[in-house]
Parts: structure tokens; C-alpha cells; sequence
């Protein structure tokens, strides 16, 4: 170049990061040197490595139904993203596309997700991760449900605070290379004023002969925000005849093992019904008859004792007369069997009984007749 002459000089340079360098920006991926009659000038150069995991949609899921989405915009505009309760089970599904060619050898990625949240009033922190394989060239969405991440809420959870939900994930390519995404969700928690919930039943033994006796034990919890000093659990199945309830208070749903009550029952069954499998209620109230909850169970009911009466005829031949025995029978089940026996007296029977009392009579008189010839003599 002569003295005060510029030029525009294109370059055309291809640098090989095959051997794993990393999504973002790298400085100094290479070094173009300069050399002029006033010496040698040196030009270092950054690049910014493209990610080749693409994340366009987070949808969330609360106990198995969908609740919402995020975007990447949603990502910066610091708005709720989720609203849910204490005890939700949530549920994440992903919108991924891998950019490798699918015919590259190394595009497979392995993914692995993490989650985490951390904060006191929370309640419990949640680490949860998962991880799996988006070959070359594919894409999942949220009707891919192989692909999912999912956590609970607690039950002590405070509500009416914004929590933020930290989402990673990090992708690997074959030749080592790392992709890193890391989204911030943000969480409301919301509780219902007056929300008693039956957490469990449970009844032992499972299968019972009727007139037996059943336990059942339920675990409930407050999940709302009043505390309940008037709780009632009830149980009922009009066909065994179970009807029975007790009253008992639970803290308010966000102190900590004060907010759960397990009670235990022991009720007998009906024993004037037939084998089968019989339905069992368990009502939650809250003011002591405001239904709150309700879970119902079955039993199975075996075997029963049942009574039946049966008459049987029987005819035997004597000498002098036909006579009839009826036998009563009382039939129990899984008892032995007891009988009892009405008969008729045959003629000779009577005959010999008049004899008895004719002869009676006779002495009786004789006796007589002698007590007044006694009485006479004296006289």
C-alpha cells in the first residue's frame, strides 16, 4: 500500500472446534498478524459458538393436567409463571430440537436436567434431576412424555410469596462440546382459606368374616390457610352397618406437622349380611359439618353365619299304632347341629298310665275308710 492508501481485504478463515469447545463466547479463537515496514501488528479475535440445543417451551403440568407454558420471554419479563397449592405434584415437559445434521456421527446430545429451589419458606428445597439421549437431528415436545422432570410442593409451603424455580440444562455432544440453558421460573403459591384433605386410608385386615373387626387408619392434613379446631372424620357404609365419627383440631396448614392428624378406628362389621365386597366412606368436615373431603374404600366380607330352619317328617310302624315323629332341625354353618324331637304316646302307653293312677286311688281310699274306724273306736 502507498502512503495514505486504504483497502478493504476480505478473509476467509475456517477454524476446527471439533475438539469440544463449549457454546458461548470464546476469546482468542484465533490471532491475525499484521506485518508492515513500521513493524508487526497483532489482531486477536473472539467468537461466539452457536448452542446446538434449542429450547423454545417449558409447559407445566399440575396433578397431571396441563397449567401452563414459558417461552424465553418469559424467561426476562420477571411475571408468574405458575400458580399452584400445597401437595400439587407438578410436572415438567420440554419443546427441545437438536440442531446437528442428522447425518453427523457426533450430534448425538445426552441432556441432563436439573431443577432446584431454595428458600426457607418454601418449606423443603427442591433438587430433582433427570437425564436422557436427543439424537441427531430430533426434536421432543410436551406430547413426548418419556421426557419429563416433576417435583412436589410442600404442604407447609407459605403462601403469597414469589419463589424462583431455577431450571438447567446441559447438553453434551459426541465430541465433548457442553450446551448450557438456565431459565428462572417464577412460582406463586396459593392455599384455600377452609381445605381439609384426606391424605390416606387405610384397612386391616383387608378380608374379614362379618362380625369381625376392622381398623382403619386415616391420615389427614390442613392444607389451608384457618386453622381448624372443629375437624371431624367420619366413617359409614349403611350396608355393615358402620357409622361412627370423632372430632379432633388441626394448626393452620403451613405449620409443620401440627397441620397433619392420623386417627385410628376399630368398627365391627354387620353380622347379618352375605359374603361380598361392601363400599366404605370416609367424609372430612371442617366447623364441624362442612364436608370438606372424601375418599371411599372397599371391603370384603368372606363368609357369614346364617340360620335356617328345616322340618323334617318321619313315619314308623308299631304293633298297636302309626305314629309320627317331627324332627326340628337347626341347620348353623360352621356350627354342629342340634335336634329336637316332639312324640306322640301310643294306647298301651295309656293304659298303663290309668292303671297307676286307678291303683293310687284305691290305696288312698283305704287309707281313708281306716282313719275313720280309728276315730270311731277311740270313741
Amino acid at each position: 500500500l502507498t502512503s495514505g492508501e486504504e483497502r478493504v481485504i476480505d478473509l476467509s478463515i475456517n477454524v476446527d472446534i471439533s475438539d469440544g469447545l463449549d457454546s458461548g463466547v470464546c476469546q482468542n479463537v484465533l490471532t491475525l498478524i499484521t506485518q508492515s515496514t513500521t513493524g508487526t501488528t497483532d489482531f486477536d479475535f473472539d467468537s461466539n459458538i452457536s448452542s446446538m440445543i434449542e429450547l423454545d417451551n417449558i409447559y407445566f403440568y399440575v396433578n397431571d393436567r396441563s397449567s401452563s407454558n414459558m417461552d424465553v420471554e418469559d424467561v426476562e419479563d420477571g411475571d408468574e409463571d405458575l400458580t399452584v397449592t400445597p401437595g400439587d405434584e407438578v410436572t415438567l415437559y420440554f419443546n427441545l430440537d437438536n440442531l446437528f445434521d442428522s447425518s453427523y456421527n457426533y450430534g448425538d446430545l445426552d441432556i441432563e436436567v436439573e431443577l432446584s429451589l431454595d428458600d426457607d419458606d418454601f418449606g423443603e428445597d427442591v433438587d430433582e434431576g433427570t437425564d436422557f439421549i436427543l439424537e441427531a437431528g430430533e426434536n421432543i415436545n410436551e406430547d413426548d412424555q418419556d421426557y419429563f422432570i416433576n417435583f412436589e410442593i410442600p404442604t407447609y409451603a407459605l403462601e403469597g410469596n414469589d419463589y424462583i424455580l431455577s431450571i438447567i440444562l446441559t447438553a453434551e455432544d459426541g465430541n465433548g462440546a457442553e450446551y448450557i440453558i438456565n431459565w428462572d421460573a417464577q412460582v406463586e403459591v396459593e392455599r384455600e382459606d377452609d381445605d381439609i384433605r384426606i391424605d390416606s386410608v387405610s384397612i386391616s385386615p383387608s378380608e374379614i368374616d362379618c362380625g369381625e373387626i376392622l381398623t382403619v387408619v386415616v391420615d389427614v392434613t390442613n392444607y389451608g390457610s384457618n386453622d381448624q379446631d372443629d375437624s371431624v372424620i367420619e366413617i359409614e357404609s349403611a350396608d355393615l352397618d358402620i357409622f361412627v365419627d370423632t372430632d379432633f383440631s388441626l394448626d393452620y396448614g403451613h405449620v409443620e406437622d401440627d397441620n397433619n392428624e392420623v386417627i385410628r378406628f376399630e368398627v365391627t362389621a354387620s353380622d347379618e349380611i352375605d359374603p361380598g365386597t361392601y363400599e366404605m366412606t370416609v367424609n372430612a368436615y371442617y366447623d364441624y359439618n362442612t364436608f370438606s373431603d372424601r375418599e371411599t374404600e372397599e371391603v370384603i366380607i368372606e363368609s357369614c353365619n346364617v340360620e335356617e330352619v328345616e322340618e323334617v317328617t318321619e313315619t314308623v310302624e308299631d304293633d298297636d299304632a302309626v305314629e309320627e315323629e317331627t324332627i326340628s332341625t337347626i341347620n348353623e354353618i360352621s356350627s354342629n347341629t342340634i335336634s329336637t324331637v316332639e312324640k306322640k304316646y301310643s294306647f298301651e302307653d295309656i293304659t298303663v298310665a290309668l292303671t297307676l293312677v286307678l291303683i293310687t286311688l284305691i290305696v288312698t281310699s283305704s287309707m281313708l275308710l281306716l282313719l275313720v274306724v280309728f276315730r270311731r273306736t277311740r270313741r
